[in-house]
């Protein structure tokens, strides 16, 4: 019988157990003093959920003068998807304004910032996380637009099953499967189990 941790055991106890392991490189009460709804969002709090994605200060050049685009764009937006839903369609059409060319994960950021109640955070360590617990695979999935929606649903049925609804609650299914991705330590494209993982997986009640 495969002996690993699947979708099943992501549950209240490894969630708790997991977040614990999360190291967070920047103040975390940025990001939620500023994760607010979506038509009172101001350039100000854009420009500081990106900081603390970015995890340091200044933002490199590059990716400032995009950003400073968006934020120049935000009234904008703002407008143009007020009234807009959850649908596959509605957040594909939000992804698709990229307004960071070569930055996917930034561009999945902006979207989350818009619609943090239905998207989730998207980084190298929730993918792998995702990717070994579904598709038991020890490497990274695509970063691509379906990837994001299989990870998405994932996410969210996790949230639902947990009874996770509030920003801070949700917060804390990422910070979980980012240890617990971490954990894995991707070397060259591979999350590769480690004896720390084993220990810490049982640890939580969970197997591999």
């Amino acid at each position: 019988m495969e002996n690993r941790i699947k979708k099943e055991d992501v549950n209240n106890e490894f969630i708790n157990g997991w977040k614990k392991s999360y190291d967070p490189r920047y103040d975390e009460n940025v990001y939620f003093n500023n994760l607010i709804p979506f038509k009172n969002l101001t350039t100000d709090n854009i420009q500081k959920l990106f900081e603390w994605k970015n995890e340091t200060i200044p933002i490199a050049e590059k990716k400032q003068k995009s950003l400073n685009k968006l934020k120049e764009n935000l009234p904008e937006i703002q407008a143009r998807f007020e009234n807009s839903g959850s649908s596959i369609t509605e957040l594909n059409n939000i992804y698709s304004l990229q307004f960071f060319k070569s930055g996917y994960i930034w561009n999945l950021c902006f979207l989350h910032i818009l619609k943090y109640d239905n998207c989730p955070i998207a980084d190298k360590y929730v993918y792998c996380a995702y990717n070994y617990i579904c598709n038991g695979k020890n490497q990274m999935p695509s970063s691509d637009w379906e990837t994001y929606i299989k990870y998405r649903d994932f996410f969210n049925e996790i949230a639902s099953e947990t009874n996770r609804k509030s920003v801070k609650e949700r917060k804390e299914i990422d910070e979980a499967l980012w240890a617990f991705g971490k954990h894995l330590q991707p070397k060259k494209n591979a999350c590769r189990p480690t004896q720390e993982l084993i220990h810490n997986a049982f640890k939580h009640g969970t197997n591999l």
